[in-house]
């Protein structure tokens, strides 16, 4: 079983990861989705052959309720790296809540303590 960094080590690896989260760019929580619509243009052949036209949407959810919202094409990459800093920055998150909580409650002990009495 490997052994449980020091709380030195913690520390550092959280000061990387705090770096790393402080690199980051703007965020956006969501997906995007691509939808196939047919356009308004009567007689188009890609929407009367039923291929219509694909769109890209930022898809997000709040109460239970989705939000679609059109990605204009100039903006497309930078929607689809703000998603993505989002979800680096959700796990950056997450491994930091770790070593906090290991750092302040603790290292995770890898034997059961039992009581005898």
């Amino acid at each position: 079983m490997p052994e449980e960094p020091s709380p030195g080590a913690l520390r550092q690896r959280r000061r990387r990861l705090q770096e790393k989260l402080a690199d980051l760019g703007p965020v956006i929580r969501g997906s995007v989705v691509t939808l196939r619509m047919p356009c308004t243009h009567k007689g188009c052949t890609k929407c009367q052959s039923g291929e219509r036209h694909p769109n890209k949407y930022l898809s997000t959810s709040k109460g239970g309720k989705t939000d679609l919202r059109y990605i204009p094409k100039a903006l497309r990459s930078q929607v689809e790296e703000c998603v993505a800093d989002y979800r680096r920055a959700k796990d950056i998150l997450e491994q930091l809540s770790d070593i906090n909580k290991r750092l302040l409650l603790g290292q995770k002990s890898s034997r059961r303590k039992t009581s005898h009495q």
